[in-house]
């Protein structure tokens, strides 16, 4: 399958977008605050690879790191505010195989905001938004076996179990079974 038209512009266009609850904006160098800030949650720090806290030149680099691979036609990195403003958390979508009608979403947010519909919100407008894409044909979540609470943000959003990956993904240098969600077009 070719690459669709709009994952072929560089850099990628990451538009605003707006859920219910949240309202979804490009990664920029404003961010460094909520990077930093991040690297001190330690399920942050160790799932994501957020730098830690306590190095500010290391959050800038992380967000130059995000628009070199935005400007590389990888990522459309995007931070999740609330209606009143604030950083919630960040929401990455990974198209390393849009040209098979594939991309990968993963998502982490501040614990002050988990558990009040910020994150299946902020999840469920990336999603539809991703699904109103041409060539996109297939979004794949991968979460950690522990973590109950971002399953019920994938069946939130309207994602469904699909399998389970035995040491699929590499997290804190070592390798993590992972559950499989997707939505499919």
């Amino acid at each position: 399958m070719p690459y669709p038209a709009w994952a072929l512009i560089r850099p990628l266009d990451v538009p605003a977008l707006r859920g219910k609850v949240v309202e979804l904006r490009p990664v920029s160098g404003e961010h460094a605050g909520a990077i930093r800030a991040a690297g001190a949650v330690p399920d942050i720090a160790r799932g994501f690879g957020v730098p830690p806290a306590t190095d500010e030149r290391l959050s800038v680099a992380y967000i130059e790191m995000l628009d070199r691979l935005r400007g590389a036609g990888i990522a459309l990195p995007f931070m999740v505010y609330d209606v009143h403003g604030n950083v919630a958390g960040h929401v990455g979508v990974t198209l390393r195989d849009i040209n098979h009608g594939r991309v990968t979403l993963g998502y982490w947010t501040f614990p002050q905001f988990r558990g009040k519909g910020v994150t299946s919100d902020a999840v469920r407008t990336v999603t539809e938004w991703l699904l109103q894409q041409d060539g996109v044909h297939r979004i794949t979540l991968h979460i950690e076996t522990w973590n109950a609470a971002s399953v019920s943000v994938a069946e939130a959003a309207g994602y469904t179990y699909e399998t389970t990956l035995k040491r699929w993904e590499i997290i804190a240098g070592e390798p993590r079974d992972m559950l499989i969600y997707t939505r499919l077009r």
